[in-house]
């Protein structure tokens, strides 16, 4: 058995040896933390702005077709990938290019940003913000994200061709369509009002095929 004294002064090394691992516990911790925040800070992560200008959504609804402004956009980019956007579109800039008489033609474009339909005045924004890009291959992605409607938000899904180069990115969804009546735009709608023969019905599905130019946006050097 061995003395007192030496059973303390065990005691007290083996609480020293345990100080010990957990000070080199801590210390690997904050090397290893310092490591991830600064792996963090190397992802820049880059801002393309959309040029409005060379941008355009052009729309399809039953035998009418048309277009519509996008506002402001901006689109993300970390590792020379897209990781995300957002969009706002000019409800109130909806027009229609089929009809060629202009009384008619803008008679349509108002009824269809009338409080029945899309309400422009009320709503006068729509926005999508992009959630998920999967690859598919080459340029082309899967695109998932939300598309905010008379301040309803719903999920949409859509392909697109999608080319980084350099300092701008050009973007072509081709044709796809959403259901307007996902959103509560209900009016003239068959599916609602199938008895109604003499009514003349609108498609509930609209065709969309957004072609768009971002640039971009190089931070302003301080004076």
């Amino acid at each position: 058995m061995l003395p007192e004294n030496v059973e303390k002064e065990n005691a007290e090394e083996n609480k020293k040896n345990q100080m010990a691992k957990k000070i080199g516990i801590f210390i690997i911790f904050l090397i290893l933390n310092v490591f991830v925040v600064k792996g963090q800070k190397d992802q820049k992560e880059s801002l393309f702005v959309v040029d409005t200008n060379t941008s355009s959504i052009s729309w399809i609804c039953g035998s009418h077709y048309g277009c519509i402004d996008i506002d402001t956009g901006t689109i993300f980019v970390q590792n020379d990938k897209v990781t995300g956007g957002d969009f706002k579109i000019d409800m109130g800039s909806l027009y229609d290019e089929d009809i060629e008489q202009e009384l008619l033609r803008l008679t349509l474009a108002n009824v269809i940003k009338s409080l029945e339909f899309f309400d422009a005045i009320h709503y006068p924004t729509a926005i999508f913000t992009i959630e998920k890009l999967i690859k598919i291959n080459d340029n082309e992605y899967n695109v998932a994200g939300d598309l905010t409607l008379k301040d309803k938000t719903l999920p949409v899904n859509f392909n697109s061709e999608i080319v980084l180069k350099g300092d701008t990115i050009d973007v072509n969804t081709g044709y796809f369509g959403i259901d307007r009546t996902r959103w509560g735009i209900n009016y003239l709608s068959k599916r609602f009002d199938p008895e109604d023969k003499e009514q003349m019905h609108v498609p509930d599905e609209i065709k969309i095929l957004i072609q768009l130019k971002a640039v971009k946006l190089k931070k302003q050097e301080k004076k």
